[in-house]
């Protein structure tokens, strides 16, 4: 354990630098009619930025091919197990907590975009469930959890890079702690379970996707 500190340390830094993969929604906040190619160019731009700096990170600290990342396996039993469980977690945590969506958020952007409302609200989407949820497993499935697995066991891999991955999303609210590290305990089982980082991406667009599909329901 002692001589490992270090390496639990530079996992600690990771999670602490992990809400930096937020740049990536800040070019959504500046969608207006007169902006939808420079959100488009910006939203390419940043994205591919931070993918570098990833994989940059991934081959130097893993010196590993970063394409076996992207292994698929699926398991008959645990994947609609899996599929069911982040699914009704996404929903229970709204439902439980009260915090459905601001309807009122759609009618807000349909001013603030006129004509393009459509194709903004397609980039929002695109963004918060493809690329937001693809950047976030690769630092936390992809580099924290390749990384830990070299020093320690899986129950603890999946622990600590869980309590991480709450704490990255709020430091302040425990119902958003739990909820980000219950799911990102199911993602961890999802990557252990496929070998590769597509299933739990999957997993965590679903997520957000039921998510989206209540606000607009709703």
């Amino acid at each position: 354990m002692t001589k490992n500190i270090g390496k639990y340390l530079l996992c600690f830094l990771f999670i602490i630098l992990s809400p930096l993969l937020g740049i990536i929604y800040y070019p959504l906040h500046d969608s207006s009619d007169n902006h939808l190619y420079n959100l488009l160019i910006n939203e390419i731009i940043v994205f591919f930025i931070i993918l570098l700096i990833i994989y940059a990170i991934y081959k130097s600290l893993l010196k590993k091919d970063f394409i076996k990342l992207f292994k698929i396996r699926f398991d008959k039993k645990m994947t609609p197990l899996l599929t069911i469980l982040i699914i009704f977690l996404s929903v229970s945590h709204l439902v439980i907590t009260s915090k459905l969506p601001d309807t009122t958020f759609i009618n807000k952007m349909y001013i603030a975009t006129g004509n393009h409302f459509c194709s903004i609200f397609f980039v929002t989407l695109v963004v918060r469930i493809v690329l937001g949820p693809f950047l976030e497993e690769l630092l936390f499935r992809g580099i924290i959890y390749s990384y830990m697995k070299n020093f320690t066991n899986i129950y603890s891999t999946i622990l600590i890079s869980s309590i991480g991955f709450g704490i990255a999303h709020s430091l302040f609210s425990i119902d958003i702690i739990l909820y980000n590290f219950l799911t990102a305990v199911l993602l961890g089982i999802a990557r252990e379970n496929s070998k590769g980082i597509v299933f739990p991406f999957i997993l965590h667009a679903l997520s957000n996707l039921s998510v989206f599909f209540i606000f607009l329901v709703f």
